[in-house]
């Protein structure tokens, strides 16, 4: 991943909460340094772990002090006892977010919960404006319960919220540095965890179609490997994004397939590790790993895919 590309903000100067209120065994708490969806963020830990609103905690306005420039603020924040499953309203205003600039300019967000900020989700409960604290993947490819044939049609699995949901702002001028970020409670409970500032020109999360993407392996050896199983598994990983399986792709020209006696009929399956492609949605500073079974082959960044084929000694991607 890009090292600078986004910054985790201390938060520790305005803790007032310990990680119980995560709720859940303590070893399952998502607390100290994370990475979510492939962006660092720095919660505290202990007694010191959040900043809690409402019941037991802040009820008067909070300013936090940024003093920097950037282009997004993400923040991983969650509802504490949601009343929606009781009939609670839809939108209810949780807080209002009041970014100021250094050139005076002010920008009030309301956070309504099941919008920018919500509880942890039961099924169907995922926030419409934030992201879960975990992304979706990719079910087992090469096994799993008969009982699961149905879903595994999917290849893809949910990404569900542990701890937190991500919500974040985009500044409209970032070459103007953010001064603060004002928290104002509305008294439904809630807590902020952690602040990650985006300092490069990308929204922090890959809203684009996925496309398909060709891998070639340089080295005859491992090309030649059959797809299958353990380590000569081809797969591609993705910090700020996601992907698909990998498949293997023909290995005769167009023009060889088109002219031959069987045209029409398909062709033999490639059983090797290349060529390939694999279907990716990703920001452009996001990492792509190219791995045979658990072995990163050559990373590439996503960016420079977006630009144009990316050649190196091992890879053309």
């Amino acid at each position: 991943m890009a090292p600078h590309a986004y910054l985790p903000l201390d938060l520790s100067a305005y803790y007032n909460a310990g990680a119980e209120v995560l709720g859940g065994p303590p070893d399952a708490r998502l607390v100290g340094d994370q990475v979510f969806h492939g962006l660092p963020f720095r919660i505290g830990e202990a007694d010191r772990a959040v900043t809690l609103f409402g019941r037991d905690g802040r009820s008067a306005p909070l300013t936090i002090a940024i003093n920097r420039e950037a282009h997004a603020v993400i923040l991983a924040h969650r509802v504490l006892g949601s009343r929606l499953l009781a009939g609670g309203p839809l939108g209810e205003p949780v807080a209002t977010y009041t970014f100021r600039l250094s050139d005076g300019a002010e920008y009030q967000v309301p956070i309504r919960e099941r919008f920018e900020i919500a509880d942890l989700p039961s099924f169907g409960q995922l926030p419409f404006l934030a992201r879960p604290d975990q992304k979706n993947g990719l079910q087992a490819r090469w096994s799993g319960p008969f009982s699961a044939s149905g879903s595994r049609q999917m290849e893809s699995t949910q990404g569900w919220s542990r701890a937190y949901c991500l919500w974040f702002w985009m500044n409209p001028t970032p070459d103007v540095p953010i001064q603060s970020l004002e928290i104002v409670p509305r008294g439904q409970r809630f807590l902020v965890a952690a602040i990650t500032l985006g300092l490069t020109h990308e929204e922090p999360f890959s809203r684009d179609a996925m496309v398909p993407v060709r891998i070639d392996l340089k080295d005859p050896t491992l090309a030649d490997l059959p797809l299958a199983p353990g380590p000569s598994d081809l797969k591609v990983d993705i910090d700020r994004g996601v992907a698909s399986y990998a498949y293997q792709l023909p290995r005769g020209a167009a023009d060889e397939f088109l002219n031959d006696g069987f045209a029409g009929w398909g062709e033999a399956q490639n059983p090797s590790c290349s060529p390939a492609y694999a279907e990716v949605s990703a920001i452009p500073s996001a990492t792509v790993a190219i791995k045979l079974g658990e072995k990163t082959i050559e990373s590439v960044r996503w960016g420079d895919v977006l630009d144009g084929p990316v050649e190196t000694d091992m890879v053309r991607v």
